[in-house]
């Protein structure tokens, strides 16, 4: 089991940045792709959660195998 607080010490800044950058770009497709308002809010929604999962699942993943 990965120590969360020993992890949280040393995420880098740039993790967090290119994570947000991407969470933006994403969502600014979710609005002009989605036209319907009941929809939309809901398929942001989704989206900015499996993408801040998938990027802390791939930070993890990266330094649990030296690579960063």
């Amino acid at each position: 089991m990965i120590n969360l607080r020993k992890y949280l010490k040393t995420l880098y800044l740039k993790d967090v940045f290119y994570t947000s950058i991407l969470a933006i770009i994403v969502t600014g497709l979710a609005r002009y792709v989605s036209g319907r308002e009941v929809m939309r809010d809901y398929f942001e929604l989704v989206l900015l959660i499996s993408i801040a999962m998938v990027s802390f699942l791939a930070v993890i993943a990266k330094r649990r195998l030296g690579e960063l």
